[in-house]
């Protein structure tokens, strides 16, 4: 029988309930909810992110709202929405144009003057832009300076071992982007984040077919070295940048904070490790033949975590401290050649076996 939902102002439960017969499903606020059922709603208060609304039959799209920063959020009805309110996200880009929390009766659009302005994005997110202007707008513009040199090291790292230019421009994409791509598909189980802000593939795949046609010449004439300064710090900066940005998705999704650092170690580190995987050589982050780096993400997303329980107001002192602290983790680790402990090889008296253990 239809059902009406009348009003939800946030998804706190897990699991399923059921509100006047209509069905709820949702794993957190903040996270994922999905409501089926109703051909009529009324009123929805949305607080959370990456919501879908259907009425369980036929879905129909009526508005998408895309590169928010809290999430992406799907709105469908089969007959009529009379009202839905947008929470935590002003800065909407909408298929019908309406770039403000809208009210929707059969279609029609028009801008609610009755509600207050809105926060430009979540606490613990970015706008989808780079630019000067603010600490998160600072962090965007640090992920696409990580994104172009995750993407050139992996590429050259493919052209090392004989891959050809499609070869060198996976590795490469693999590279800056692997490690987000686990962090969603994986992690938090939600659409990749390349598959909506695609400016990221275009980086990757522009920033790897350079590298391929220039590396041979720029390393011939010393103008760039793979060791030097500039891919050193470029690489600090990137490994700070993705840590921090992958506790805030975590922290999005709602997830503990020990979830959270997993997922910044993972954005900053994963997509090395699928390089290192590709390219048929031992994983950099779990072996001791490279200096320590899983461990400077760990350090900046903790250093990001503490900063935000003790002042959850100081937006970018948190994001400053973050990244500074992988960085600085990370020159302390190529200058003075830090390495994780690793046991000490021994080989088994003889008589027991022959079988030399580490």
């Amino acid at each position: 029988r239809q059902v009406e939902l009348t009003r939800v102002t946030r998804v706190e439960s897990t699991g399923e309930e059921v509100r006047n017969g209509l069905s709820m499903t949702s794993e957190a606020y903040l996270g994922r909810a999905h409501f089926h059922g109703a051909d009529t709603m009324r009123s929805i208060t949305l607080l959370g992110a990456h919501s879908a609304f259907a009425n369980g039959r036929v879905i129909v799209p009526v508005l998408r709202t895309s590169s928010m920063a809290t999430g992406r959020r799907f709105f469908y009805n089969r007959q009529r929405i009379k009202h839905i309110t947008l929470g935590l996200s002003s800065n909407i880009a909408q298929r019908n144009g309406v770039n403000a929390p809208a009210l929707l009766a059969n279609g029609s659009k028009n801008v609610s003057s009755s509600q207050a302005a809105l926060p430009k994005h979540h606490p613990d997110g970015m706008p989808r832009w780079p630019s000067l202007t603010s600490a998160s707008g600072i962090l965007r513009a640090s992920d696409w300076v990580g994104t172009v040199t995750f993407s050139v090291g992996g590429c050259i790292l493919a052209g090392q071992v004989g891959m050809d230019v499609l070869g060198c421009t996976l590795v490469g994409t693999i590279t800056a982007i692997g490690g987000g791509t686990f962090r969603d598909a994986i992690l938090l189980n939600k659409q990749p984040f390349w598959t909506e802000e695609i400016e990221y593939l275009w980086i990757c795949i522009g920033t790897a077919m350079a590298t391929f046609a220039l590396w041979p010449t720029v390393e011939k004439h010393k103008i760039l070295t793979e060791d030097g300064p500039v891919m050193q710090w470029g690489d600090a900066l990137g490994v700070g940048a993705f840590a921090i940005i992958g506790v805030q998705n975590g922290i999005r999704a709602c997830c503990h904070p020990l979830v959270s650092l997993c997922c910044g170690v993972a954005t900053a580190t994963f997509g090395g490790m699928t390089r290192d995987v590709l390219c048929d050589r031992p994983a950099r982050i779990l072996h001791s033949y490279a200096d320590i780096y899983a461990s400077t993400a760990a350090g900046g997303a903790a250093t990001y975590l503490a900063v935000r329980s003790i002042a959850p107001a100081a937006i970018g002192l948190r994001i400053g401290l973050g990244v500074g602290a992988s960085m600085l983790m990370r020159w302390a680790a190529w200058t003075f050649d830090l390495k994780l402990p690793v046991w000490a090889r021994h080989e088994i008296p003889s008589g027991d076996t022959d079988v030399e253990t580490a």
